[in-house]
């Protein structure tokens, strides 16, 4: 198992319990280390004490060597100590083979014990330190030798008893577990609270998702936090990305509802033309004896609906690469010939109303040229048939600053202002105010192209006095 799995597995309480395996590590090694230092420091200054006094009762010996050696039942007598950290120490003088001269009372009456190897170390010069425990007392030890004329001639030990450090070592000890409970304690508490703040933003995620996931709704959103840390962008990137989605669910609706309107759209307009081409052909199936000029008239409008389908399906087509995301051709087009090319190619339709060109001016854009003459075709295609007769339509090329504009101006009957958000809408008919024999489709397309060119397309109407459509297109630098 890997040493993670033994973590909870929320990150909440995997960053409680990483916090306190690092700061319970850290103050276990400064406790340690602090305990530690503190009972050498006790022990250095026992150990120093007593080479104080070994040093003080060595110097005032000397005066009571009689013919330069100590013998058995001599009477020294020991100085008194000179610090108050000594008064607690015990002194003892002993000769080199073991026999104690004089000592003063241990804490429980008895001797200091003298063993061979420190009798053995000490005839050899050397001073030792060594620990014993006399009854229930224990005891540091400093063994030394006494010296006249650079001979040992006996043994000093100086002793004191460890009771006051242990009691002082343990109520370090005390100290530091009550100390270190109470900071794992606060260390825990306060990482609990600062995880739980910080996590607080990660609580609301998983709720908010959670709710879209079963509702669906994409408008819902993660409270975020003032403060911007990691997780207040985690949630402010999750709220961009729902504000994302939300678009994108509404887009794809709105998309799938204007290709269910897009095909109920087609299939009623290709419906009418098909039954009257039926109707018309079954009529001349089953009456062959009919007039010339019923036939003739039957034909006609077989003719004229077969046509309607085909500019229909036309239309269709090329709206249908328009969502297929199908770019136009970009290449410099000189916009003069192809006004002048869609004019004449309309005089024919215009009969009785006046189809002129007002203003042209020498301007040239980039993109496609057969397409360009579609847009004027079908905007001077919609002014006539929106045109009463004697009324006129306008056409003018200017070049304004960087853009060159195409004007079609007429005099018909003009669009309501209710309908003039929605004229550029597939299949859209404004019959409260105009009448049509065309697809529906002609300035949807128009659009289409002018968006392709990065030009943009309006229209200013009034009832009775007419309309004017404008283009505008980027002109070739």
């Amino acid at each position: 198992m890997s040493p993670l799995g033994l973590f909870p597995k929320s990150l909440r309480w995997r960053l409680v319990a990483l916090e306190c395996i690092v700061v319970g590590v850290i103050l276990l090694a400064f406790t340690g280390a602090l305990y530690e230092l503190a009972a050498r420091n006790l022990m250095h200054d026992v150990q120093s004490s007593l080479v104080d006094r070994a040093q003080q009762v060595n110097g005032a010996i000397r005066q009571y060597v009689v013919f330069g050696a100590l013998r058995p039942k001599q009477v020294i007598e020991i100085p008194p100590p000179e610090s108050f950290a000594s008064s607690d120490t015990v002194v003892q003088i002993s000769t080199l083979d073991g026999q104690v001269i004089v000592t003063t009372s241990t804490p429980n009456g008895n001797n200091i014990p003298l063993d061979q190897d420190t009798l053995q170390q000490v005839s050899l010069g050397n001073s030792t330190f060594e620990r014993i425990k006399v009854g229930d007392e224990e005891l540091e030890v400093y063994s030394s030798p006494i010296l006249l004329r650079d001979r040992v001639i006996g043994v000093l030990q100086v002793a004191r008893s460890l009771q006051l450090i242990e009691q002082t070592l343990a109520r370090l000890r005390l100290f530091a577990i009550v100390g270190f409970t109470l900071a794992m304690t606060a260390s825990i508490l306060a990482t609990f609270y600062v995880a739980n703040r910080s996590l607080f933003p990660l609580k609301e995620l998983i709720r908010t998702a959670e709710r879209v996931g079963r509702s669906g709704d994409l408008s819902q959103r993660v409270k975020t936090s003032p403060n911007l840390d990691e997780v207040g962008k985690l949630a402010s990137t999750f709220n961009t990305m729902l504000e994302r989605l939300e678009s994108s669910d509404r887009q794809l609706r709105e998309t799938l509802d204007a290709e269910r309107r897009f095909v109920a759209d087609a299939s009623h307009e290709l419906r009418t033309p098909l039954t009257t081409i039926l109707g018309n052909a079954g009529l001349l199936l089953k009456v062959p004896n009919m007039s010339p000029e019923d036939r003739q008239e039957s034909l006609e409008q077989i003719y004229e609906e077969a046509d309607r389908m085909r500019r229909l399906v036309s239309d269709l087509l090329t709206l249908a690469r328009a969502d297929a995301g199908f770019r136009l051709k970009q290449e410099p087009v000189k916009v003069q010939p192809v006004v002048e090319s869609a004019v004449r190619e309309m005089e024919h339709r215009a009969t009785d109303r006046q189809l002129r060109i007002d203003k042209i001016s020498d301007v040239e854009v980039v993109g496609d040229k057969d397409a360009l003459k579609q847009l004027v075709l079908i905007l001077l295609d919609n002014a006539i048939k929106y045109t009463r007769s004697q009324d006129s339509i306008q056409v003018e090329v200017e070049k304004d600053d960087s853009q060159a504009v195409i004007r079609v101006s007429d005099t018909g009957i003009g669009i309501s202002q209710e309908h003039l958000p929605h004229i550029f809408e597939r299949f859209y008919r404004a019959d409260t105010s105009r009448s049509s024999d065309g697809t529906g489709l002609g300035l949807s397309i128009a659009k289409w192209i002018v968006e392709q060119h990065c030009g943009s397309i309006s229209v200013a109407s009034e009832i009775g006095k007419g309309s004017i459509f404008e283009v505008k297109l980027p002109a070739k630098k």
